[in-house]
């Protein structure tokens, strides 16, 4: 499964310098620069550098500053954005903003983003607010950076004063315009709140116009394309949206199997299913030879065909995960119940060459699949009960594998049988 991009936002909301009191609408715009939040770690991700820029140029904005630019023209030959308070305030100062944003972040694994953001007053060179997020890179992670960012912003607010007015309002009414969806699934259709089309992911994008909607306001949506679950999901509006992968729809499954209870046979299913990846009906069929003993005298090998109808449903999703101490685990196997009926006639090669029909039903019984993708491994019990009707060779009851046991009075211990297979899907 390819590792998710993380793309993190830092919003920093910079106030006024210190100056005589003034009301809101004589009030001068507060600048601040927002310098590049930046990886660790010896990787290098420039689309996440532009990504995370262009986010937080926008939540600054958005919140009623100025963005000042033209820091980068103050660097050092090959000196990268600056982490630290003291080179960050002198190049702040150097384009006229009163507030700095220094950020850095590392990935302690595939699915883990680790951030640092700190606010610094450039004039005294002094940290504001900061705050260090650590968590899965998942849909709740722009909720939680969001919770954060406004906790920074409320400190800085404390010391330098709430942000011009008018700015605000002029930001709010502009909106984000446009967003853009990323995916790696062409032909996804995107819906809004189920009812307006944005249009279709191609070329592994869709721009889609969202008119007045502001910066970190909530996205419900809805994601379709034929052949593929729908999926209803929420994002954090942002310039770029990477999308979640949508699913195969699987109808069909075909299983081979070995069964305990049989075990000089093999057998196989065939399996419809009307609600795809959940519920499932089928045919199966089984063919398997009782042989006797070798040198054992007055028996003989007797042939059986098991042919019956299946129904299943499954009992978790298509790739579980549970969260245990904030840490996302996805689970590598589903579980279900099946149940169904059958006949098993048999063929013996003694003289006259018998015949009998055994009736069954298959008791609801659990089944486990190893494995989420279209091949899996298969385990379940096999619980039959034997109906015993006139031409059987089976009384009526369980119908149990007999396994030698000297601790049994008969000699025979009775176990229940078991059902190993492999499963393709499509």
């Amino acid at each position: 499964m390819k590792p998710r991009i993380a793309a993190l936002t830092a919003v920093v909301l910079l106030l006024a310098l210190t100056a005589p009191p003034v009301t809101a609408q004589e009030q001068l715009p507060v600048k601040a620069v927002v310098f590049t939040v930046r990886n660790l770690e010896a990787e290098v991700d420039a689309d996440f550098d532009k990504l995370l820029s262009e986010t937080v140029r926008l939540e600054i904005e958005s919140a009623g500053y100025t963005v000042a630019d033209g820091w980068e023209k103050l660097l050092d030959g090959g000196e990268p954005a600056p982490l630290h308070g003291p080179r960050a305030a002198e190049l702040a100062r150097g384009v006229g903003a009163a507030l700095a944003v220094t950020g850095f972040y590392t990935r302690p694994d595939a699915g883990s983003v680790a951030l640092s953001v700190q606010c610094w007053e450039t004039a005294g060179e002094t940290m504001l607010a900061s705050f260090t997020l650590s968590a899965p890179f998942d849909l709740s992670y722009y909720n939680l950076l969001h919770d954060r960012l406004a906790g920074l912003v409320r400190s800085a607010e404390e010391f330098t004063g709430p942000p011009r007015i008018e700015a605000i309002e002029v930001a709010a009414a502009r909106g984000l315009g446009t967003i853009a969806f990323r995916s790696e699934q062409d032909g996804v259709e995107v819906l809004l709140a189920g009812e307006k089309n944005l249009g279709t992911v191609a070329g592994g994008k869709l721009e889609a116009s969202v008119g007045l909607l502001s910066t970190g306001s909530r996205l419900e949506l809805e994601l379709r394309k034929d052949g593929f679950h729908t999926l209803e999901t929420a994002v954090t509006a942002i310039p770029i949206v990477r999308l979640p992968e949508l699913l195969p729809a699987r109808q069909w499954a075909v299983d081979l199997a070995w069964n305990s209870g049989q075990p000089l046979g093999v057998g196989g299913t065939f399996n419809w299913l009307p609600v795809p990846d959940w519920v499932f009906v089928g045919g199966a069929l089984h063919l398997s030879a009782q042989v006797p003993p070798w040198g054992a005298v007055d028996q003989f090998t007797v042939l059986h065909l098991d042919a019956g109808a299946r129904a299943g449903i499954y009992l978790l999703p298509m790739k579980p995960e549970i969260s245990v101490f904030g840490a996302v685990l996805k689970l590598p196997f589903r579980i279900g119940v099946l149940t169904g009926f059958g006949a098993m006639p048999s063929f013996s090669f003694a003289p006259g060459h018998p015949m009998w029909l055994d009736w069954y039903i298959l008791m609801p019984s659990p089944f486990l699949e190893i494995g989420t993708g279209t091949t899996v491994i298969t385990f379940r019990t096999d619980q039959r009960y034997s109906l015993g009707l006139p031409g059987s060779a089976i009384e009526r009851g369980w119908m149990m594998r007999k396994v030698p046991d000297a601790t049994e009075d008969d000699g025979m211990r009775e176990v229940l049988p078991v059902q190993l297979g492999v499963t393709f899907k499509w």
